[in-house]
């Protein structure tokens, strides 16, 4: 009996630290996403918004889930590259969005959806382990300025 609670002992903690390991090695992977889309809005617009995922809720998500979240992480950093493109398409829209963005941070929810901060001219855009914005919420935003 006590080898059986010695066991279960040693999966409860070896699972977390499985978890972290899953989520250390996206997140190096992401962060290079990330700043590749950077790059490409600089050069479509003209400035580079602060490209982030938020880190928190990313580590928050389940072990099993980690890389479905992870890849749609990915697919919206390269939502708002291909979102900021279409719109940087002259001067005028240029100045527009980069008086209006300056970070964009992807968080990890249930639900898809985008928010603005005209305050801290912040985007924040939800997306899950099973589907992302495909830039429709950035669009949104950008059409209501």
């Amino acid at each position: 009996m006590r080898r059986i609670v010695l066991i279960c002992a040693s999966f409860l903690i070896a699972a977390p630290a499985f978890a972290a390991k899953v989520h250390r090695e996206s997140k190096k992977d992401l962060e290079g996403k990330a700043k590749t889309a950077e790059t490409e809005v600089k050069a479509a617009c003209g400035c580079a918004p602060k490209l982030a995922a938020d880190w928190k809720s990313f580590e928050a998500t389940p072990a099993d889930k980690a890389e479905d979240f992870a890849k749609s992480i990915g697919h919206e950093f390269a939502n708002v590259s291909k979102t900021a493109k279409e719109f940087c398409s002259d001067a005028d829209s240029k100045k527009l969005f980069c008086s209006n963005v300056k970070k964009v941070s992807i968080v990890c929810k249930e639900d898809v959806d985008a928010k603005y901060n005209d305050r801290d001219k912040s985007m924040e855009i939800h997306t899950t382990s099973q589907m992302n914005s495909g830039g429709f919420k950035m669009k949104t935003i950008m059409e209501g300025w």
